[in-house]
């Protein structure tokens, strides 16, 4: 009769043991399974997590449902298989541009840090790289180029011709601008240097 007692304290303990060690499984296994679906974004990143409804403000202070959320400056958990994960870079491109023997100068444009203008470059630039925003801001410059009548009025229709894509001019140099090229009449104005 003795060695009953010890007999189900040795199995009461035993289960008790392998009851611990399968909730620090579980645990464990809970922190992996969170640590590899949260995501950060660096400071010069925001992350569109697409794929789930979200509420959104919009400017106007009313609500509107999109399918993704802009995460910036920060970290998001990414649910698995609900929903996709993708990294839009708000690094600066530079633009060279030389357009006939109308003009010629730098560019650099980035994507705007508002979240309406993270919405439009990410419908126009997410997983496109920096080459498809230059070959896009580079295309506003030229039908700039093509309309202008001098430099100063250039750089105020290119910086709202590239809000129009998210986008947001840095800074604008014309290096040289020919106003005797027919259909460019110039004002007399000098080429200009214009930071925003």
């Amino acid at each position: 009769m003795s060695t009953l007692p010890l007999a189900s304290e040795f199995l009461t303990s035993g289960a008790t043991v392998f009851a611990l060690v399968g909730i620090v499984i579980v645990i464990f296994l809970f922190f992996a399974i969170w640590s590899s679906r949260y995501t950060k974004a660096g400071p010069n990143q925001v992350l569109i997590i697409s794929d789930r409804q979200c509420l959104h403000r919009n400017p106007d202070g009313s609500l509107s449902q999109r399918g993704y959320r802009i995460v910036k400056g920060g970290g998001s958990f990414v649910f698995p298989v609900i929903e996709k994960v993708d990294v839009l870079s708000l690094d600066p491109v530079t633009i060279e541009f030389q357009f006939d023997n109308v003009a010629s100068g730098v560019a650099q444009v980035k994507v705007n840090s508002e979240d309406i203008s993270i919405a439009r470059a990410a419908e126009h630039f997410l997983n496109k790289g920096p080459d498809t925003i230059r070959d896009s801001a580079l295309q506003i410059v030229e039908s700039q180029c093509r309309k202008a009548l001098n430099p100063a009025r250039m750089e105020e229709q290119l910086a709202r011709d590239l809000a129009a894509t998210g986008l947001s001019l840095i800074s604008f140099t014309v290096r040289s601008f020919n106003k005797s090229v027919p259909g460019m009449a110039g004002t007399g104005k000098p080429p200009v240097s214009v930071a925003t």
